[in-house]
């Protein structure tokens, strides 16, 4: 009931028969009970997501001592995460995307033992991770992108030995991406774009064996790719707008789950490798604004699942392969601004959707 009673807006009323005593409060809409053992009619869950609620999250959540769950995405809640959520030992997961909570992420959080997932995105948090989250050992997910965060990411990162998905993607956060994180070798989902990370790329990523998503794009990242050959499952490698250095590594061609690589707006310089056209499954290849020479490569017309291929704003020269076209599945291809010649090459060649016969 103080949860209600910070509640402020409830249009579609979902709230409404909270408190009405002729039905059980563990019939109320959005509440869960226990049915069993030391637990049972106790409330374990509040599922209150896509509601359109608009108001703050009371502290006397922290009275609900068994609640596992509590999913309030996609609201309007403001103020700040209390302190009080600390007290709940069995919580597993806590989903608060697309809200406006503000402040600090408390470091009362770690209390969680149990916790599988956090997910805070979209919403209006400050501040730093703090570093008393390495208890979290059962930690799965780790989702606070779209907030206003700063600082660094915290080498105890690496305790959270269980993280399959970290999302720290459109944030203010500064420094050097930790090594630490190599240490997390379940991890599958790695995203830390659009914030001011600067230092090199750690060599340790190449231990994240399981990864399918590595995305770095929009920082301040400078030196050259290290090697990740071992990333078999990696599936997306987006990469771009960042101060990268050196040639295009060709040991990208062995990463045969490769779908999208986007290594746009570095200073990369060399040939574009001829081990990409081992890649079958590749549709997105993206080049553009780098200091590319030498010619294309023929085996770019070995990626018969290509949509897209961006080599635009190189200093690519001769001439472009005729096998490019011959690519069914390919809807733009745009080569502007190089050196390229041939009778089949246009000038400022941009081929876009209908699809190339």
């Amino acid at each position: 009931m103080s949860f209600k009673s910070h509640v402020t807006s409830d249009l579609s009323r979902a709230l409404a028969s909270w408190g009405n005593l002729s039905a059980p409060m563990c019939q109320w809409p959005g509440v869960a009970c226990s049915l069993r053992g030391s637990r049972r009619g106790r409330v374990v869950a509040l599922n209150l997501a896509e509601l359109n609620l608009l108001g703050t999250i009371t502290p006397a959540l922290g009275n609900l001592t068994y609640l596992r769950r509590l999913q309030l995405s996609s609201n309007s809640f403001q103020g700040i995460l209390p302190t009080e959520l600390g007290d709940h030992y069995d919580l597993k997961i806590l989903q608060l995307n697309l809200n406006s909570i503000q402040g600090h992420l408390p470091p009362s959080l770690s209390n969680y033992k149990h916790l599988v997932e956090i997910s805070l995105n979209s919403n209006k948090l400050q501040s730093s991770i703090p570093s008393e989250f390495s208890p979290l050992h059962n930690l799965e997910l780790l989702q606070l992108r779209n907030n206003r965060l700063e600082g660094k990411i915290p080498s105890s990162i690496g305790s959270l030995v269980n993280l399959k998905i970290l999302v720290l993607e459109s944030n203010n956060m500064t420094g050097e991406i930790p090594t630490e994180i190599g240490s997390i070798v379940n991890i599958s989902v790695l995203r830390l774009g659009i914030n001011q990370f600067c230092g090199m790329i750690p060599v340790s990523l190449g231990n994240l064996s399981a990864q399918t998503v590595l995305s770095m794009a929009a920082n301040n990242l400078e030196g050259r790719i290290p090697s990740q050959q071992d990333l078999s499952s990696l599936e997306f490698l987006l990469l771009s707008r960042n101060k990268l250095e050196g040639t295009i590594p060709s040991w990208l061609g062995n990463l045969s789950s490769l779908e999208i690589i986007n290594l746009e707006m570095n200073s990369l310089m060399g040939e574009i490798p001829e081990s990409l056209g081992n890649l079958e499954l590749l549709t997105r290849l993206a080049f553009s604004w780098n200091n590319l020479s030498s010619s294309i490569p023929h085996s770019i017309g070995k990626l018969h699942a290509l949509t897209q291929l961006y080599l635009d704003y190189n200093e690519l020269g001769g001439l472009l392969p005729h096998s490019v076209f011959n690519l069914s599945s390919l809807e733009v291809l745009d080569v502007q601004f190089n050196n390229l010649t041939g009778g089949s090459l246009h000038d400022d060649t941009l081929l876009m959707a209908p699809k190339l016969p």
